[in-house]
């Protein structure tokens, strides 16, 4: 089982595994608010290195293939408007926390 989340900043209280031990032995992928909450990303690799593999993954450009449209609107339909660039963690358990 894996845990999506994706809970527009709420991830800095939401993922802590302090709070919620079972987390520790949880795959998840977590989109990271930084624009909400500055630092996030080094906040929950911190939090998770000792229990998972700890991957930051940053956002690329995207280009659906709907060729009826010119480039600029298909940029628009993917476009979340986000006021920064986005990237998600994705954390793996580690098979021996160190």
């Amino acid at each position: 089982m894996v845990l999506l989340v994706d809970c527009e900043g709420y991830e800095v209280t939401l993922m802590d595994p302090a709070a919620a031990p079972k987390l520790r032995g949880w795959r998840a992928l977590v989109e990271l608010h930084d624009f909400a909450v500055p630092g996030i990303a080094d906040v929950i690799g911190e939090r998770f290195s000792s229990t998972h593999d700890v991957q930051i993954i940053e956002e690329r450009p995207r280009d659906p293939d709907l060729q009826f449209l010119d480039r600029a609107s298909r940029s628009r339909l993917v476009d979340e408007f986000r006021p920064a660039p986005m990237s998600w963690a994705r954390l793996t358990p580690l098979a021996t926390p160190r």
